[in-house]
């Protein structure tokens, strides 16, 4: 469904097909929220939702499978607290943009428990505090975006110019 000019809300019987692996409806208008039973479909394993209209919060993860590996949300007028997204993701998440929404709350240690991610994607949102030093200790992490968050700060010197990786054996 990516990439067209739809519009509405995701249909109420999306979360009923329990076989869906991958939810592309990316680059169109939708609009309303993206409810928690879609999230929670067991098998899902990339959910791209990102440049739509999409409001309300970010869903809970909670009650999700650990299949989800992609989670694109950028480009949309979502809410909430980054802390609950970090707290709920499942272990399985390699990459997370939600880029650009109204993303409130701080990078908490619960990102530590994400070692599978990769890209790491949070520009654009209305962050505050300090970028944890040990995100460098997600081995997985290839790229991060912390950019355009005024109230986020930290030592980039310290936290990424004096990391250093262990040599792979």
């Amino acid at each position: 469904m990516g990439s067209n000019s739809l519009e509405g809300s995701l249909p109420d019987g999306i979360d009923t097909l329990t076989a869906l692996q991958f939810l592309y409806a990316h680059d169109n208008a939708l609009t309303g929220v993206i409810r928690n039973e879609i999230v929670a479909l067991p098998l899902l394993e990339q959910l791209w939702l990102y440049e739509n209209k999409l409001t309300g919060e970010i869903p809970d993860f909670t009650s999700s499978s650990n299949t989800l590996t992609d989670l694109f949300l950028s480009d949309n007028d979502l809410s909430g607290n980054l802390q609950d997204l970090l707290a709920s993701a499942p272990t399985s998440i390699e990459r997370i943009d939600v880029s650009n929404n109204n993303i409130r709350g701080f990078i908490s240690d619960d990102i530590n428990q994400l070692t599978k991610v990769q890209t790491f994607a949070v520009a654009g949102n209305k962050l505050t505090g300090v970028i944890p030093e040990d995100i460098m200790n997600l081995g997985s992490l290839t790229s991060f975006d912390f950019s355009s968050n005024p109230f986020l700060e930290g030592d980039l010197t310290s936290t990424i110019c004096t990391y250093q990786r262990s040599p792979m054996h």
